[in-house]
């Protein structure tokens, strides 16, 4: 659809490390190498993680998000066996 002009890809190395995030434009598109870019990065969760760090997070806050999180995990994994 899009002429290959754009794609990413994330291997992992020999050792079993991630490696950096690759975009590569090939006929000039930089707009959509950034959409594509952004859309990674929010699906492996660094955009969320930039956010949280930003500012100091108090360990009981820290632990009300994880329970949070989980109990949605949670949620949504049994919204998507009921269907």
């Amino acid at each position: 659809m899009f002429g290959g002009t754009v794609f990413t890809r994330r291997p992992r190395s020999n050792d079993g490390e991630l490696r950096p995030l690759e975009v590569h434009v090939v006929d000039g598109n930089v707009d959509r190498a950034i959409r594509i870019l952004k859309r990674e990065m929010g699906k492996e969760g660094i955009l969320k993680t930039l956010k949280r760090k930003r500012f100091y997070e108090k360990p009981s806050d820290a632990r009300k998000r994880k329970q949070s999180e989980a109990l949605s995990r949670l949620r949504r994994s049994n919204r998507r066996r009921t269907q």
